[in-house]
């Protein structure tokens, strides 16, 4: 699958999927998770977010324990997979 798919079927522009895979948030990736882009950088950068968590259904606190678990790049795919669990 190409970015341009992948984009395609998030509804972003393949610039945020690039961005995203360098580890940094873009506001297209914030628009298709419902959030802010600077809640998806603190994600990336190991803190959690109240928005992250209300979209996947848990609090906070176990939000930041999943996060935990996760290197930089773990932390990229698990918003790449939030996307693509929230496309519509």
């Amino acid at each position: 699958m190409s970015f341009n798919d992948t984009a395609s079927q998030l509804g972003i522009s393949t610039s945020a999927i690039e961005q995203l895979l360098s580890g940094y948030a873009s506001e297209g990736m914030a628009e298709a998770l419902g959030t802010s882009s600077s809640a998806i950088q603190k994600f990336i950068n190991g803190q959690g977010s109240d928005s992250i968590a209300a979209t996947i259904g848990v609090n906070s606190s176990e939000l930041q324990h999943i996060r935990n678990k996760l290197d930089s790049s773990g932390a990229i795919g698990f918003i790449l997979g939030l996307a693509y669990s929230t496309a519509k």
